[in-house]
């Protein structure tokens, strides 16, 4: 078993480059870290490789991770910043969807996100999406979706949704000749989530963290919606939002 202890190797090297967003636009790879979500990359998604640790390659069955790269235990902890590292990673090839590709269902559920930079808020709202079989689309300043930490808070759901980075106005205009209502959640909606029928083709615009959806998006929608509450809290967390939203949609689709 070759086991790799220069930390100027290629495929060391490679990895830390990915660490950083130009170089996963520039190569179109990202990083996929831990045996649960290696295991989980469907087939579609081409893996370039794999990088694991000499502990795990000692432990585990690793004829399923070909091309396979054994790295020392301390290079292998100097390539994540994971408290509890697995011992392994993938080197995965990225996908590119078009705004069209998450439009496409009989009653679409599309999630549309302004300006959303938190990795873990992202993580989170991907991972709601997933659970309502929904298409998301993303302007052009939000957190990159390969970011590892996007990537960990995701839980591997990315890999079963139809994503696109898109002008968003652009899309908008899409989304409206498609029959589909843009409702942009905003903390001094006209209308509460509650008194709208989200049994219809329906899109959720939800805002950055900090400015919340901006002034020309929030022209694009069909209607300014409100999340109800008894407390003195001005708005909650973004991903908290899409929660309620999302489910409550569900509610109305599958459950009423």
């Amino acid at each position: 078993m070759s086991i790799i202890t220069s930390s100027q190797n290629q495929i060391v090297q490679l990895v830390k480059k990915l660490e950083k967003k130009k170089y996963r636009q520039n190569l179109g790879l990202f990083i996929v870290e831990g045996i649960k979500f290696v295991k989980e990359i469907p087939a579609e998604w081409r893996v370039e490789g794999f990088v694991m640790s000499e502990s795990f390659a000692k432990t585990a069955d690793i004829t399923d991770f070909a091309p396979a790269h054994i790295v020392t235990d301390g290079i292998f902890n100097s390539l994540t910043d994971t408290v509890n590292s697995q011992g392994i990673l993938a080197i995965v090839r990225q996908r590119t969807f078009a705004a069209e590709d998450a439009m496409r269902a009989n009653n679409p559920l599309i999630l549309m996100l302004d300006g959303i930079n938190d990795p873990g808020n992202m993580g989170t709202i991907l991972r709601l999406a997933q659970s309502a079989d929904a298409g998301v689309l993303l302007s052009e300043d939000c957190v990159d979706m390969y970011n590892p930490k996007v990537v960990r808070s995701a839980a591997g759901s990315f890999f079963h949704l139809k994503f696109a980075y898109a002008d968003l106005e652009e899309a908008a205009a899409m989304l409206k000749m498609r029959g589909i209502k843009i409702l942009a959640a905003m903390p001094l909606g006209a209308r509460s989530l509650y008194d709208i029928d989200l049994a219809q083709p329906t899109a959720f615009l939800l805002g950055n963290e900090a400015r919340g959806v901006s002034p020309q998006m929030a022209q694009s929608a069909d209607e300014r919606i409100k999340i109800p509450m008894i407390g003195a809290a001005e708005s909650l967390n973004a991903s908290m939002a899409c929660g309620i939203m999302v489910y409550e949609a569900l509610r109305q689709r599958h459950w009423n």
